[in-house]
């Protein structure tokens, strides 16, 4: 039996009992005509008495019950009451929970962007020291205006040439004219400065700059040379039949051949204007 069912039974027995002497429930029971009028009505005082009292205690009963009814709503309500504020404190708990992982998540988002861009930066810093260190190209094209006096004896032969050097500086980009003062002048500039090895007698006659494109920082040298040039080698054993090589040999000046690479630009753009027979 419960705690609460020990409770009723302990109220309900503490409850006043109806008392009824054991004559009184003979002479209720009896049914004599001869019964007098002083008998009859002490029969309805018994009945009224019993009655009274039967009314009593089950008023008693049902008052206790309805008492331990409130109590045990009351006791249901505060625990369904405390379960909802244990659920809305849970709630709580997983809604900070959750923005703790959200900002945990930015705060990875920001290190990942952070990363990134270090890559970035570490990338452009490789790709322009690779720049830097890599080889530039330089684009070769020439004009020959005249060649002649090719001497078998001496090696040597005269020409009047123009030679036009081509290459990307990306210091000039955005730059719209440059005078041939301000470029020998400018540190920042690429200078290849490129000669003419297999020279004899040579003379420069003029040299002119041109940013070909600004946008891309194209930029042309042209040098106008006349003189003396050396045949690097000759072969004379199908003379006067021989055909000869006769080269123009180019390379920079100061800076290392690994960090300039020369290379043939259009053949439209190479050309010999006049062409001589052997005098021998």
């Amino acid at each position: 039996m419960t705690e609460h069912s020990e409770e009723i039974k302990g109220e309900y027995q503490d409850s006043p009992d109806i008392i009824v002497n054991d004559k009184d429930i003979k002479d209720i029971n009896s049914d004599s005509k001869n019964d007098s009028l002083v008998n009859i009505e002490k029969k309805i005082d018994v009945l009224n008495n019993v009655y009274t009292k039967a009314i009593e205690r089950s008023i008693n009963v049902l008052e206790l019950f309805s008492n331990r009814l409130d109590q045990l709503e009351n006791r249901l309500s505060a625990i369904e009451s405390s379960k909802i504020e244990s659920s809305k404190d849970e709630k709580e708990k997983d809604k900070s929970k959750d923005k703790v992982k959200d900002k945990d998540k930015e705060k990875e988002k920001t290190k990942d962007k952070v990363k990134d861009k270090d890559k970035e930066k570490s990338k452009e810093k490789k790709d322009k020291e690779t720049e830097e260190t890599a080889a530039r190209k330089v684009y070769v094209a020439y004009k020959i205006n005249c060649l002649s006096e090719i001497n078998a004896i001496l090696s040597t032969f005269k020409i009047d040439v123009k030679i036009f050097y081509t290459w990307y500086d990306p210091a000039l980009i955005g730059r719209k004219k440059i005078s041939e003062s301000e470029y020998m002048n400018d540190s920042s500039l690429f200078h290849p400065e490129i000669i003419v090895t297999n020279g004899h007698d040579l003379e420069e006659k003029s040299k002119t700059v041109k940013i070909a494109d600004s946008k891309t920082g194209e930029f042309k040298l042209t040098v106008h040379y006349v003189g003396t040039l050396y045949m690097t080698s000759m072969d004379l054993k199908l003379f006067p039949f021989d055909c000869q090589n006769l080269q123009i040999q180019l390379k920079p000046y100061k800076m290392p051949l690994e960090d300039v690479l020369l290379e043939p630009k259009s053949a439209s753009e190479c050309c010999l204007e006049h062409h001589v027979t052997h005098e021998w």
